[in-house]
């Protein structure tokens, strides 16, 4: 079973309190621009939400594309990006999910990069002014990482 430990933001400093996710060790963490939603992606298919008020989950197991690797939220905190780091073993394409944070409901699926077979997407950043996106890749080919800027425009809107 996987958890978050929570810290003392003020003391810098781990509590003893642990917010326990479902049967998956969260991987990467974004929080709503308000501070009261947490999103992890966990090394499942899915995305847990976490209140941070009351550090109670709220939302488990929104079933998203294979292998959730990086997350992060738009400035207005309406949408949630997340992406799906396939093609670590085999040639499939990474791609993105994208949440409704409102509903927590998946409104796109398998969201194109425009990456070639082999680049594998593990993170992802929205730059503040939100006109592009940073996806952090792997090349299995080369065996390099690279950064690659997407059009946050792009991603959208090919998003409901």
């Amino acid at each position: 079973m996987g958890g978050l430990r929570v810290i003392d933001i003020a003391n810098n400093t781990a509590t003893e309190k642990w917010i326990m996710l479902n049967d998956s060790a969260p991987r990467a963490v974004a929080i709503t621009p308000d501070g009261r939603s947490l999103y992890t992606t966990t090394f499942g298919c899915s995305v847990v939400v976490v209140d941070t008020g009351s550090g109670n989950v709220v939302g488990h197991d929104i079933i998203i594309g294979c292998d959730p690797a990086g997350v992060d939220v738009t400035r207005d905190g309406h949408r949630l990006l997340v992406v799906n780091a396939t093609g670590i073993i085999d040639d499939t394409v990474s791609s993105i999910s994208v949440i409704n944070t409102a509903t927590n409901k998946v409104v796109g699926s398998d969201v194109s990069l425009g990456l070639p077979a082999g680049t594998t997407a593990l993170g992802i950043a929205i730059i503040d002014d939100e006109r592009d996106t940073c996806i952090t890749c792997w090349d299995k080919q080369s065996g390099l990482g690279t950064i690659r800027i997407i059009p946050t425009l792009t991603i959208l809107e090919r998003v409901p």
